[in-house]
């Protein structure tokens, strides 16, 4: 089992995970969070073979940090409410805690995406998830969205399309990777329990909920 791990480690140190390239050069990764992304992200894109990989940054002020994690499972089944009634969505957050002591959360949310989607179809899902996001997570932490800038961070090129009928596919998924590796960082908030700054949700199918109903 040790010579295992050994194997592992040494292929981590040279920026391997499995079969996917990570990013060593953003942070010190943790192979059990690695693991656990591992399966998130493969089990989200069988679940969204055409899919588009949104990133983003939710942060916590210190003052409403208690029960932080209950309130982004809030967050996102609220979330998951405001989309078109036909989709559904999967999220795999990191939690971590910067040098002033507040709380955030790297996002990566998955969802549907259009066989033939274009850029311009990108560019107004990310649109559309910005806005809802910013209207959403101020509300669950009850402040006030004239706040939301604070709260919620897009980076420039924050949504990844994934689309099996393009010859780019398996190149496109182990860049998404690449970028989402960070996400396994080792976190600075202080805990034992990976489950406190991991973790993956899928929101119900709304096509199986409405075929039951």
């Amino acid at each position: 089992m040790s010579s295992k791990k050994s194997a592992v480690t040494k292929r981590l140190e040279r920026g391997y995970y499995k079969s996917y390239s990570v990013d060593i050069d953003s942070g010190e990764l943790s192979i059990p969070l690695l693991q656990k992304l591992t399966a998130g992200f493969e089990n989200s894109i069988r679940r969204f073979p055409n899919c588009y990989v949104f990133r983003f940054k939710l942060r916590v002020p210190k003052a409403y940090q208690q029960d932080a994690n209950k309130k982004l499972n809030k967050w996102f089944y609220y979330l998951a409410k405001k989309i078109p009634v036909s989709e559904a969505i999967n999220m795999i957050w990191a939690k971590d805690m910067s040098d002033d002591g507040s709380v955030f959360y790297h996002i990566a949310l998955f969802f549907r995406a259009p066989k033939d989607a274009t850029e311009q179809v990108a560019l107004s899902a990310k649109a559309f998830f910005t806005k809802t996001i910013k209207a959403t997570w101020p509300h669950i932490l009850f402040i006030s969205d004239s706040n939301a800038n604070s709260l919620c961070s897009f980076t420039t090129a924050n949504i990844i399309p994934l689309n099996p009928s393009k010859k780019s596919y398996n190149q496109d998924a182990r860049y998404c990777f690449f970028i989402l590796s960070k996400l396994a960082r080792k976190s600075r908030y202080p805990t034992n329990n990976l489950d406190d700054v991991f973790g993956i949700k899928y929101s119900r199918n709304p096509n199986k909920r409405r075929n039951r109903s």
